[in-house]
């Protein structure tokens, strides 16, 4: 297991660090960054503080950033348009450069080779034709890089210390992975992170930057983060496959993630075949084999579990592989990906990329979309609540010996 290290950036990157922060802050309510920095600004029922600030006999004034916010536990998990990542969030500051700890246990993963897909027989194979499932047709994938992956999703609290708000829906604690969240934002919460540990980013950013407070403020397919309308893609140099020569913080490919998952099995699920008997598409009959590793429909339909409650991990120590929230893949979106070998597949990105690729199952849906080799496209752009992620980075050929 690889462990964050503190790493300083220069004077001028951590003075660019700083301006992110105020444009953050200043984005977060009514108050603009002078309001914040100086308490006393006239506020009433229709003109209110903002976030950071209370309103207090008509003059806003300061109050702690970790105020009590509304239970929306009862919320549902139907696609929720990208709403505002001004409203109803607290603010903190980004973590200042030279305090930064990567965040989460990280667990290399040597090189190698696999069997990706699934075969003609396997119970649920493609069980459903909605207009969202893609193709599991069955082929060799060499991965010839090591990589570092996260052990389990990007939790709550570790989204808030790298992006500095947090926008989870429901909000329900630092420990609960964090859900809500459209492609762009998870990709923008990689590059973060390469900028914090002094790393290359592997995204650029390709959006409009209007000034945004809300989804309805941005052009179709940009989604508003930090107040800005954001659209990511692949950085120079780094389209299709080339995405493995990053070595910084990025999203895994379909193949880093199906290969992350089986830890080395070849069935259905990382423990084996599941229960033939129930059904592929019952939340009401819960599959012993599948209750194992995952939640999932049959056993809970209310939200995403905190990561204390996590099942039982593959053979190479990850959570939540299966089931709690479906994740995003760096990969745009492919029906099928044939039956030929492949050696470090990457599908590419194009200009107008409306559909990427989600992997592995959540607790609102039944145990064939927790299968290894479940695909299934979604929009890039809209946050659905079922919907998290965990990022990797490639690693140099000289580990490329490093086990989990």
């Amino acid at each position: 297991m690889s462990k964050g290290l503190d790493r300083g950036l220069t004077p001028l990157m951590q003075a660019a660090a700083w301006v992110t922060a105020l444009i953050a802050l200043g984005a977060l309510g009514a108050c603009s960054v002078d309001d914040l920095v100086a308490a006393g600004r006239p506020c009433s029922a229709t003109a209110p503080c903002g976030p950071n600030l209370s309103c207090s006999s008509g003059t806003c004034t300061s109050r702690p950033v970790d105020a009590a916010l509304p239970d929306r536990s009862a919320a549902t998990d139907t696609p929720t348009v990208d709403r505002s990542l001004a409203a109803e969030q607290i603010s903190h500051d980004l973590p200042a450069p030279d305090a930064f700890v990567l965040p989460g246990t990280w667990v290399n993963l040597p090189a190698g080779s696999y069997l990706m897909g699934s075969p003609v027989n396997e119970t649920c194979r493609e069980w459903t034709n909605m207009i969202t499932s893609l193709k599991e047709t069955r082929h060799s994938v060499t991965l010839t890089r090591a990589f570092e992956i996260m052990d389990n999703e990007v939790t709550e609290g570790q989204f808030e210390q790298t992006m500095g708000y947090n926008a989870a829906d429901p909000r329900t604690g630092s420990i609960w992975p964090y859900s809500n969240v459209a492609w762009p934002e998870a990709a923008f919460f990689c590059n973060r992170l390469s900028d914090l540990m002094g790393l290359p980013r592997c995204y650029t950013h390709l959006g409009s930057a209007k000034h945004c407070s809300s989804f309805q403020d941005c052009p179709t397919g940009e989604v508003c983060i930090t107040s800005t309308c954001q659209r990511l893609a692949p950085a120079a140099g780094y389209a299709g496959s080339k995405i493995y020569g990053c070595s910084g913080y990025r999203l895994p490919t379909e193949a880093e993630w199906e290969y992350a998952y089986r830890a080395g099995s070849s069935g259905a699920f990382y423990n084996g075949d599941g229960v033939a008997a129930v059904s592929c598409g019952s939340c009401s009959t819960v599959d012993p084999a599948v209750d194992a590793i995952g939640w999932y429909c049959a056993n809970t339909t209310t939200k995403a579990q905190p990561l204390t409650k996590a099942k039982l991990p593959n053979a190479w120590k990850l959570f939540n592989m299966a089931g709690n929230l479906t994740e995003w893949c760096h990969d745009g979106n492919k029906k099928d990906l044939g039956s030929g070998g492949a050696i470090d597949p990457a599908v590419g990105h194009t200009p107008v990329q409306w559909n990427g690729v989600v992997r592995g199952g959540s607790y609102r849906e039944p145990k064939h979309q927790l299968r290894a080799a479940r695909r299934r496209q979604q929009s890039l752009h809209i946050r659905y609540r079922g919907t998290g992620f965990r990022c990797v980075r490639s690693l140099s050929p000289a580990k490329a010996d490093a086990g989990p």
